[in-house]
């Protein structure tokens, strides 16, 4: 994919071909990739280049989705 720019529907085209495909990830037992995650990886390169690929930080790191009060409640019965 050196080209600037894709024919219609040559993208797709590519991404189910890649997403068939078998590949050897260093430290996961998966041993594919699905459609939508290399169509990010595309995008983020077109935008950015190869830095667009680099591991990016939670957003929702270290917080937790329950309410407060529920968060007490829980602590509390675990207490009991």
């Amino acid at each position: 994919m050196s080209r600037e720019r894709l024919e219609r529907g040559e993208l797709l085209q590519l991404l189910r071909q890649l997403a068939r495909q078998e590949y050897a990830i260093p430290g996961s037992r998966r041993r594919h990739i699905s459609e939508r995650t290399l169509q990010t990886w595309y995008y983020a390169w077109r935008r950015d280049g190869v830095k667009g690929l680099a591991s990016q930080p939670r957003v929702d790191a270290g917080r937790s989705k329950l309410p407060e009060t529920v968060q007490a409640a829980v602590l509390a019965a675990k207490r009991e």
